[in-house]
C-alpha cells in the first residue's frame, strides 16, 4: 500500500511539472502556470489510485 502511495505522489509531481510547463508553454505567467500545475496535481492525486490500478484490469480481461 505504501508503495502505490509513493507512486501516487511521483505521479502527482510529475503532472504539476507538465501542467507547469504546458501552460508556461502556452503563454500563461508564471504564477497561473504553477497555479494550473497544481490543479493538474490535485486532479491526478484525487484519482490517481484509480488509474495505477487500470492497466493491471485491462491485463487480467484480455489474458
Amino acid at each position: 500500500m505504501r508503495r502505490i502511495q509513493e507512486e501516487n505522489l511521483l505521479w502527482s509531481e510529475f503532472a504539476f511539472l507538465l501542467g507547469t510547463v504546458i501552460l508556461k508553454f502556452v503563454g500563461f505567467s508564471e504564477k497561473w502556470a504553477i497555479l494550473g500545475g497544481l490543479i493538474f496535481s490535485a486532479i491526478y492525486f484525487s484519482g490517481g489510485h484509480v488509474l495505477n490500478k487500470l492497466p493491471k484490469k485491462i491485463e487480467v480481461i484480455t489474458s
